[in-house]
């Protein structure tokens, strides 16, 4: 048996990026930022840099309310993105695909009020 589930909360390093393909389905890309807490010595440690991307109607609903420094829930699942540079080299990447997500925080300049319900996709890409 192995488990491929991820949950992290994070504040977004930039503002989601969507591309739109041709049969209509979407993506949205986002760096989320990760406290790792105090090390050993009790001194701040940088956050760790997550990539991370969502798909379908989930990612123009983050492109809609996420922005950077929004703090947000995601849970996904790992999955190693692979592909050739143009020099031929292999290159690889690991990354978060989110198939939930939920807003943490007001979104900016948003009226304060309850934060929006959390987002399912209807259907997975894969």
């Amino acid at each position: 048996m192995s488990i491929n589930s991820v949950v992290l909360i994070g504040r977004l390093g930039r503002d989601p990026e969507v591309k739109f393909f041709d049969s209509g389905n979407a993506v949205a890309s986002f760096t989320l930022a990760v406290d790792r807490g105090p090390d050993q010595n009790g001194e701040e440690q940088a956050p760790v840099w997550v990539p991370v991307k969502v798909w379908g109607k989930s990612a123009t609903n983050a492109s809609d309310l996420l922005r950077k420094g929004s703090k947000v829930a995601i849970a996904g699942k790992l999955e190693l993105e692979e592909w050739k540079s143009r020099d031929g080299e292999n290159r690889s990447k690991l990354l978060v695909v989110a198939y939930r997500f939920e807003l943490c925080s007001p979104r900016p300049g948003a009226a304060a009020g309850p934060t929006p319900a959390a987002h399912e996709p209807e259907e997975l890409p894969f």
